[in-house]
């Protein structure tokens, strides 16, 4: 089976980011079911939505 790494937040922002608010955790990548399929991230952004919502 295929591994993935998970950025998980495991506190909310209150003041600078840091390293303290995330973890990095390695899971299992799942099979995918009937009619499911599996996609690959390969960036993220936490500002992002930010950026799209100002804009319109």
């Amino acid at each position: 089976m295929s591994t993935y790494k998970a950025i998980n937040l495991v506190k909310h922002l209150k003041g600078k980011p840091g390293p303290e608010l995330f973890e990095v955790v390695e899971k299992t990548v799942p099979e995918p079911g009937d009619g499911e399929f599996l996609v690959k991230q390969t960036y993220m952004s936490k500002w992002r939505w930010r950026f799209v919502h100002c804009r319109g």
